[in-house]
C-alpha cells in the first residue's frame, strides 16, 4: 500500500512525448488554416485598387501575418520545459 499516490517517473516522459505530438498535430492543422487565410488576404489585395498594392499592401499583410502568428501561439502554446 506504499504506492497510493500516482508516482510515474517513467510515464511522464512518454506523456510529454504524446503531448508534444498532439501540439505538433494541432500546429499543423492551424498552419494549414493560416495559409488559407493568407491566400485569401493575398488574393483580396491583388484585386484591390492599384494604389493599395504598394506600401499599404505590405503593411497590411505584415499585420495580418503577425496577428496570425500570435493567434496560433495562443491556440497551440509551446511547453516552457521543452
Amino acid at each position: 500500500m506504499a504506492a497510493a499516490g500516482p508516482t510515474r517517473p517513467v510515464a511522464t516522459h512518454v506523456e510529454r512525448l504524446v503531448m508534444v505530438k498532439a501540439r505538433v498535430r494541432c500546429a499543423r492543422n492551424h498552419a494549414k488554416s493560416a495559409a488559407l487565410i493568407l491566400n485569401v488576404v493575398k488574393s483580396a489585395m491583388n484585386h484591390a485598387h492599384p494604389a493599395l498594392k504598394n506600401a499599404r499592401r505590405l503593411v497590411r499583410t505584415a499585420k495580418n501575418a503577425s496577428f496570425l502568428v500570435q493567434f496560433l501561439a495562443t491556440l497551440c502554446p509551446v511547453p516552457k520545459d521543452a
